[in-house]
């Protein structure tokens, strides 16, 4: 939608009014999800644990100012971008420790982008991804973590834009996803516990993918919500679906019949309102 993401909304409004089933999520999760300090604040509001924040505005203002808003977190920081996803704008300059880094790269992400930033507190440990499939109740499939290993020891533990999308850098080579390394079992029922939650709340079904940072007092705050996420061949949640023993056609498939039925039972709520509707008049 003319290339910005903040348009996600607009396809699955149109076809909710067109009475077109479609897979994912609905308007009302697209526009929350693409906001990221309306989403933590959304989940923190229900108890779920996510990175103490604050949204610095597009337009330049004071140092002291933002400074001062900033002040109330402490570094280290992790700067990214509200309003957009696929970690655009994320580098390793995005964590900062000091004001000159904080100053320095808001600047940065002002003068290239022209967005709203989030100044999240960094939350140094493991990154663990956790998949759902279907609708009431959600499964999970099985849990992914990023493995840093590799890295070279100045670079950040952090997915940044690199990572993601530019092949021949360090990052692109080093950074991958395996399989989750052992944990606790109160530490994987608290993170199961806080993605079912948080799914619930935000909305996102059929698939989506919660991104988790596990403190190391093992807290899992949550740091993103990903609900229309990468469905190609070799993508994350499509490792996870294999782990959970599923090919790849008959995940896309699954998919597919899970919207179909959640279509249909709200299909059948709508038939049911508009017969009651009719006979009140009738």
């Amino acid at each position: 939608m003319g290339g910005d993401d903040r348009h996600g909304a607009v396809i699955p409004t149109l076809l909710d009014l067109l009475e077109i089933p479609y897979t994912g999520a609905g308007p009302m999760c697209q526009n929350v999800v693409l906001r990221k300090h309306f989403t933590s604040q959304v989940l923190r509001a229900a108890g779920i644990p996510t990175p103490p924040s604050v949204l610095l505005p597009s337009k330049t203002q004071a140092r002291s100012d933002d400074l001062a808003a900033t002040g109330t977190i402490g570094y280290p920081l992790f700067l990214k971008l509200e309003e957009t996803d696929g970690s655009v704008g994320v580098s390793n300059s995005s964590l900062v420790q000091t004001d000159e880094e904080l100053v320095r790269q808001v600047a940065y992400l002002r003068d290239r982008y022209s967005q709203p930033i989030l100044a999240e507190r960094f939350i140094a440990g493991r990154e663990v991804y956790v998949s759902m499939l279907g609708n009431s109740p959600a499964r999970l499939l099985p849990m992914q973590e990023i493995d840093f290993s590799k890295l070279p020891r100045t670079f950040p533990h952090i997915v940044n834009e690199n990572a993601k999308w530019k092949a021949g850098t360090p990052e692109y080579a080093a950074i991958s996803s395996v399989v989750a390394r052992p944990l606790p079992s109160p530490v994987r029922e608290r993170i199961e516990q806080v993605v079912r939650r948080t799914f619930e709340i935000l909305e996102v079904r059929d698939y989506g993918r919660c991104d988790i940072r596990l403190a190391a007092d093992g807290t899992p705050y949550v740091i993103d919500v990903n609900s229309n996420c990468d469905l190609s061949e070799g993508a994350g949640y499509v490792r996870s679906a294999e782990l959970a023993g599923m090919a790849y056609d008959q995940l896309i498939e699954q998919i597919a019949i899970v919207a179909l039925q959640r279509s249909a039972h709200v299909q059948r709520q709508r038939t049911q309102t508009r017969h009651r509707s009719t006979g009140s008049t009738g």
